[in-house]
């Protein structure tokens, strides 16, 4: 366990945050988009954490923006 009621997996051949598992969402887990090597077949329902975006990338769909987080270049 990494944090009460956490639990994160990481990747045996570099140590690479892979997913977690917390508690608090029972058969839910995150992932790391990032790790995903084939298309998920998943649509995009919102951006998330858009207050923390870098400046420079633009938003140009109309999906609805959770603005929660830190600014960008900032930390919590």
């Amino acid at each position: 366990m990494s944090s009460e009621g956490v639990h994160r997996y990481f990747a045996r051949c570099c140590g690479s945050p892979v997913y977690k598992c917390d508690i608090s969402e029972p058969g839910g887990i995150r992932l790391r988009l990032g790790t995903l090597d084939t298309d998920p077949n998943v649509l995009v329902e919102l951006h998330y954490m858009v207050a923390s975006k870098a400046p420079w990338v633009t938003i140009e769909d109309a999906l609805p923006q959770e603005t929660c987080g830190p600014p960008f270049g900032t930390r919590e």
